[in-house]
């Protein structure tokens, strides 16, 4: 028996949207280039992300830090391959797709998008409303339904994320940084790209006692979840995004013109 097959799955997941990520800002980017960063054989990365190929421990202790995969989340990708037997394999399954959505933001914004007039279960509509690839909406889709977050079975995508508990994983804490991250970059986007009317952006900067700091967070998170349930309610037609910053992640322009 293979035991490297459950990291396997995950890790290749990692690679693929690596790749996914590389092609997206140079289109000139190849598979053959890919391959030559991390040091494998065209041929053989093919045959990995085909899923014809898996991958041995050694071979993730060598090309993850290639990826930028080091510490707890590395360590967990091997842990994984230690690992034997069906159920678990599906669990650290499950595990890598609760990582790959809490760090990339689409991921929520498209269970978001479920909820506004008109959303359609297509997927190139759902690409061009959240300014994805196709092929990273089909992943999202899958990752989405393995979790049980999301229900496609019927003609109405429904979103049961709430009912979805947190795992107890270690590569959740590196994939909540990751998110942040994205969302940081998206608030730039929006400062210079999105019409004042439809965001809100300010800063302030202020000399505080720090003993204070526990309840102030304690106040923002009331704040968020009280801002959140106002937003929430009426008839949804956006997706936005709050990190102090308020600005959509939807293309306003688009929706309409469907």
């Amino acid at each position: 028996m293979n035991t490297a097959q459950p990291a396997s799955k995950g890790f290749r997941d990692l690679v693929h949207n690596e790749l996914l990520s590389r092609c997206r800002q140079n289109p000139q980017y190849s598979l053959r280039a890919f391959a030559r960063h991390i040091g494998l054989a065209p041929s053989t990365l093919s045959m990995i992300l085909n899923g014809q190929r898996g991958m041995s421990l050694a071979l993730i202790r060598k090309i993850g830090p290639k990826l930028g995969v080091t510490g707890d989340e590395l360590n967990a990708y091997l842990r994984a391959g230690n690992e034997n037997g069906k159920d678990e394999g599906r669990y650290q399954q499950l595990a890598f797709d609760h990582f790959r959505i809490i760090s990339d933001w689409y991921h929520y914004a498209l269970l978001e998008l479920t909820a506004i007039r008109g959303f359609k279960p297509d997927l190139k509509w759902i690409a061009a409303r959240l300014g994805i690839t196709v092929a990273d909406t089909r992943l999202a889709i899958e990752r989405l339904v393995r979790l049980e977050m999301l229900d496609t079975s019927g003609g109405r995508w429904i979103d049961r994320s709430p009912h979805v508990t947190n795992l107890d994983n270690p590569l959740v804490a590196s994939s909540r940084r990751k998110h942040q991250a994205q969302v940081l970059r998206k608030a730039a986007e929006a400062l210079e790209k999105t019409a004042i009317d439809e965001r809100d952006q300010s800063s302030m900067i202020m000399a505080i006692d720090s003993s204070r700091l526990a309840e102030a967070k304690q106040r923002l998170t009331r704040f968020r979840r009280e801002l959140t349930e106002y937003l929430q309610g009426g008839d949804p037609d956006r997706v936005y995004a709050l990190s102090l910053s308020l600005f959509p992640l939807t293309s306003q322009a688009k929706e309409k013109s469907q």
